[in-house]
């Protein structure tokens, strides 16, 4: 937990010390992820800082951690996939309780999974399978440091029949929620 919190804490100040110093164009997004460096941090986090769903940071975490169940509804496009995920686990982690942060996001087809966990993963200047990982039929990236799992709906059904209590589930996201039935 303090292994994970120390590198979220060096990632920001890295990247908020590359900021002072240096000017961003709009040619340097959308570079491939090639894992970590501090402009590539800091240009994520500047883009992710301009989601609505980034802006509303205190009061999503604030509410998930008062409440069993939340609902977040929200126009396309404005972060509830990629950003109430990731700012559940930052403040996991920076609150020292990210080693026993085990987050489950479903997602209603393979490919969806498969691109939310490809976008997480290079929003955090990772690799798929670090923080954050996905397993759907047949396939799965994660490993030992996975905190963040997308998933299809299957998957975690298969998960409650072995584990009905999900004893090592710490929350589950389930996104697309409208596209789902009792099929």
């Amino acid at each position: 937990s303090e292994n994970l919190q120390l590198e979220l804490q060096r990632k920001r100040k890295s990247a908020a010390d590359w900021a002072k110093k240096h000017v961003v164009s709009n040619a340097q997004r959308g570079k491939k992820n090639n894992g970590f460096t501090p402009q590539r941090f800091h240009l994520m986090m500047s883009v992710r800082e301009r989601l609505p769903a980034y802006a509303m940071e205190d009061e999503v975490v604030s509410t998930v951690k008062l409440n069993q169940i939340t609902v977040i509804a929200g126009d396309t496009g404005c972060g509830k996939t990629t950003q109430v995920p990731q700012l559940i686990l930052d403040d996991l982690i920076l609150n020292g309780e990210g080693a026993s942060t085990n987050i489950i996001v479903t997602q209603p087809r393979r490919i969806s999974a498969i691109g939310v966990s490809e976008r997480i993963a290079d929003e955090r200047c990772e690799k798929v399978g670090e923080t954050c990982g996905y397993s759907i039929k047949l396939e799965k990236k994660m490993s030992s440091r996975t905190r963040l799992l997308l998933c299809t709906t299957g998957i975690l059904l298969r998960r409650l029949q072995c584990d009905p209590d999900l004893a090592n589930v710490s929350h589950i996201f389930v996104d697309e929620v409208h596209e789902r039935d009792l099929n």
